[in-house]
């Protein structure tokens, strides 16, 4: 953890520079104070863009510390026109990480890893490109591209990264976990007794619970796989601590589904991952019954601390229980405009302008209907489901298959990042039925580079390290260079 802190700061005092510098700058010349923080965010990532020429590290941990704060501040400032599409600071961030990223890539390309498990991905992002430029969205349908593609892009760089740093990333990014579980505990503790998480229920002024939530699951699931896999007590401890953490940070944001997740996770968690019959009846029923015991508190139910409206579980709340406008209108608008076009669907980007056209303002005009698959089907129909399951459920599947191996072969290692991917994955996939989880970057960037690691532990690192010509190894002094092909 040491490492990681040192090597966090290393990098970021540099960077820190020189985003103060040209902050500075452009205040001199007076320019809008609303464009101050995507200065203070260009100069930053113009340091990340040099240091990670340097060391392509870098980038790795600022992407966790990206995900960490643009989900807790995710409303905090608000957007700029850019070419005729609405960003956030933490949207040009991530269309700046992305262009670093490719720009890293393709300079090394004869050292990308590019496992088969990803080429499913590949795919679908490119159904997603060929139904934007046929039914064209504008910016609504390039945004949706760049949060489909821009987290297995990362694992791409992550594994990247990994073929020069090796087992220095894998103990780096474990301690940055840590901090990314307890920076947002911290920040909500502070500001709900603010009352800023509860003001006028869907107008948030500082922090989004639902995003923290569903970040917050990432950390939680390798907490719970560091918590039976450390190797050794203390980093078993810091592992109950940072899964207990999580898990009351999500509780407090309220949000049903997650906190429903978080629970099954730490049900899942428990059990022996070699006993299949055991896992899918825990898997199944532990959700049902947190939903049943979180609807019992009015609280949950309406989805606001201290609003005094409802104290008492009363014959009619299933039908009163506020859904966020999915019930009511939302879900039935999406489902209903799709089956019109069910084979190919009506383009990326459609189903956020269907349902933002009947949002009460001042929401977005664009605005996601709250289930993935939902909106996959709308925007890219059956064929664009089909790619969707076909490159998620043999990812979370063979995650799976390799924790059981690693258990059977008590390789804590490998046990300890395929646990991790395999919750990571499943979370995803479960609130994916009422959140569109899969467009935060800020939850698939931190998911995909648990993924790239579990996937280097158990299937690249004895390969670089041993020279094993499998891979197109190249040995040189002073460091193991991996030219790889498609594995």
């Amino acid at each position: 953890m040491k490492n990681a802190v040192k090597d966090m700061l290393l990098g970021m005092t540099p960077v820190s520079m020189l985003g103060l510098g040209l902050m500075t700058g452009m205040m001199l010349i007076c320019l809008p104070p609303k464009l101050l923080p995507f200065l203070l965010g260009a100069g930053v990532l113009l340091g990340i863009t040099v240091h990670t020429m340097l060391n392509p590290t870098i980038l790795v941990s600022f992407v966790m510390f990206t995900s960490a704060t643009a989900s807790i501040l995710t409303a905090a400032f608000d957007s700029v026109e850019a070419g005729g599409m609405s960003l956030s600071v933490s949207g040009l961030g991530w269309i700046a990480i992305a262009i670093i990223a490719i720009f890293i890539l393709g300079f090394n390309a004869q050292r990308m890893l590019f496992p088969k498990v990803f080429l499913p991905f590949l795919l679908f992002c490119g159904w997603a490109v060929l139904r934007w430029l046929i039914a064209f969205h504008g910016s609504t349908g390039l945004k949706d591209i760049l949060f489909y593609s821009l987290p297995p892009l990362l694992g791409i760089y992550t594994l990247f990264a990994l073929s020069r740093s090796r087992d220095r990333l894998v103990a780096q990014v474990e301690g940055m976990f840590f901090f990314m579980v307890i920076i947002p505990a911290i920040l909500v503790a502070i500001l709900l007794p603010l009352g800023l998480m509860n003001h006028d229920r869907d107008s948030l002024p500082l922090l989004h619970p639902r995003a923290v939530s569903l970040y917050l699951l990432i950390p939680l699931s390798f907490s719970l796989a560091r918590w039976c896999y450390g190797h050794d007590s203390r980093s078993k401890r810091i592992g109950c601590l940072t899964s207990v953490v999580a898990l009351l940070t999500i509780l407090v944001t309220l949000s049903r589904m997650a906190s429903a997740t978080a629970l099954m996770l730490f049900f899942v968690a428990s059990i022996n991952p070699t006993k299949l019959y055991r896992t899918l009846p825990v898997a199944c029923v532990a959700p049902v019954l947190a939903v049943l015991l979180l609807v019992q508190i009015p609280a949950y139910r309406e989805r606001y601390f201290l609003s005094g409206e409802k104290t008492a579980l009363t014959s009619d709340s299933w039908q009163d229980m506020n859904s966020a406008g999915r019930f009511d209108y939302m879900w039935p608008l999406t489902f209903n405009h799709a089956i019109q076009n069910p084979i190919i669907g009506w383009g990326t980007g459609s189903a956020a302008v269907l349902v933002g056209g009947l949002m009460p303002k001042p929401k977005s005009a664009n605005y996601m209907p709250h289930n993935e698959y939902l909106n996959t089907f709308h925007d890219l129909g059956v064929i664009g489901e089909i790619l969707l399951l076909a490159a998620w459920l043999p990812l979370w599947w063979r995650q799976w298959q390799t924790w059981k191996a690693a258990h059977l072969r008590k390789n804590a290692l490998q046990a300890k990042w395929s646990m991790a991917a395999t919750l990571s994955i499943g979370a995803l996939l479960f609130t994916s039925v009422t959140d569109n989880g899969m467009h935060y970057v800020f939850v698939g960037g931190p998911l995909f580079i648990i993924v790239a690691i579990a996937i280097w532990v158990s299937d690249f690192r004895a390969r670089t390290l041993t020279g094993d010509g499998r891979v197109g190894t190249e040995v040189s002094t002073p460091q193991v260079r991996l030219r790889a092909r498609l594995v």
